[in-house]
């Protein structure tokens, strides 16, 4: 099986065999047969290039065109621009038509720039230090004595090629006052007491702290006191300290609500165990969220069911493929049904009739046909997938709006 291409008016074939008039198309593959004429054009296709150049006329009347033409392009010559050197038979050249030998370097002249200039013998670079940098046979080297102050000592000036540790270095200036060095020759900050104490505000128990000693900071609980709360004020340590709700809680298993003055019973009712009731048969109940439904959902309105959704999830607690459908009942029994069906098998949608509309719905046996498929796919070669695009009677339309079917 594969892609075959509908031949309609105006679109390009590639046949085996043609036969054309009376003429039977010949067992040889890749021959034409005709009992009339067939005709060609032979003009030249353009001033540079002729395809009819040569006509030979074989002994069984059959004709053959070439061109030597054909095969003799004209190049055009590749011009060595800025910040190339050109250079063929020992002379410097500006271009390039493939009849001489030519080499192609980078012009170093050409990348200077800030920091950078080229060595007079065009063998390399050399960079500009700066003051604050060094270049000697081993590389690029910091002055530290540019980086002194803020706190830091550095030699004046760097000994180029020594490794001594006085050489080049740079130091902390330790004053004793602000930077030590603590017992395990460490350097530290020296602390000292904050310079503004912490008190305490509003809500907060009265205490003191200004860094030099530890400080507990407690709730006072009767500052939170307010509608719907009542506190207890002054306590002293945690657990003396209370918050107590109001409201009215006379029912059973009632679950509780905020009526913007205190607590009070709502229509939900939770017996604990197995049973949730949402408000009365006079109620309405929104869900402005999502709703998960892990048991079986059941509904009773005899009107029809609206949504509006753009698509309904079927078959979303499966981990594995499996046949998924949409069923309608046919007769009054409520034993067979009508509808279409995801094959897990065959990957195709299908049609089902006399499906099993008990227990949920049941795929069935007695399948009518599948829907073929037009393809988004626009290239037939790129149409390899056997799961969804290479199945009987699916279509496709590349982008010249040639058809093809694949069976």
């Amino acid at each position: 099986m594969s892609w075959k291409k509908v031949v309609v008016s105006g679109s390009n074939a590639h046949l085996n065999t043609i036969g054309v008039g009376t003429a039977a198309a010949p067992s040889t593959a890749g021959h034409i047969s005709a009992s009339g004429k067939l005709f060609t054009a032979t003009s030249d296709a353009g001033a540079t290039l002729s395809s009819f150049d040569v006509v030979i006329k074989g002994a069984n009347g059959e004709f053959m065109h070439t061109a030597s033409s054909a095969i003799n392009p004209s190049l055009q010559n590749l011009t060595i621009s800025t910040g190339l050197l050109g250079v063929a038979g020992g002379s410097a050249v500006t271009d390039y038509n493939g009849t001489t030998a030519t080499t192609v370097s980078v012009n170093s002249a050409s990348l200077a720039g800030s920091g950078i200039t080229p060595k007079a013998d065009g063998t390399g670079f050399e960079l500009k230090v700066g003051n604050n940098l060094t270049s000697d046979s081993s590389g690029v080297r910091v002055k530290t004595g540019s980086l002194a102050g803020f706190g830091l000592t550095a030699d004046p000036t760097f000994t180029s090629g020594s490794d001594a540790l006085g050489t080049g270095k740079i130091a902390v200036n330790v004053d004793k006052t602000t930077i030590d060095f603590n017992g395990s020759g460490q350097l530290t900050v020296l602390g000292g007491s904050a310079a503004n104490a912490l008190t305490s505000g509003v809500g907060i128990q009265s205490f003191s702290y200004d860094g030099s000693a530890g400080a507990t900071v407690i709730v006072d609980t009767g500052s939170l006191a307010g509608t719907g709360l009542t506190g207890t004020s002054g306590q002293v340590g945690y657990t003396q300290d209370k918050i107590s709700i109001s409201g009215s809680f006379a029912g059973t298993d009632k679950v509780l609500k905020w009526t913007g003055t205190a607590f009070d019973e709502t229509t939900i009712s939770d017996n604990g165990s197995d049973a949730i009731s949402l408000g009365g048969s006079g109620y309405t109940v929104t869900v402005p969220g999502n709703l998960t439904v892990e048991g079986t959902a059941s509904f009773t309105n005899a009107s029809n069911v609206s949504t509006a959704d753009d698509f309904f999830l079927l078959n979303s607690g499966s981990g594995t493929a499996e046949n998924f459908g949409i069923i309608g009942q046919t007769n009054s029994a409520g034993t067979a049904g009508i509808g279409w069906s995801w094959n897990a098998t065959n990957k195709r949608w299908g049609m089902y009739k006399d499906m099993v509309t008990t227990g949920g719905g049941a795929l069935g046996s007695d399948k009518v046909g599948d829907a073929p498929l037009l393809l988004a796919e626009t290239n037939v070669t790129n149409a390899t997938d056997t799961d969804y695009q290479a199945k009987n009677g699916n279509m496709l339309i590349d982008g010249n709006g040639n058809i093809f079917l694949y069976f």
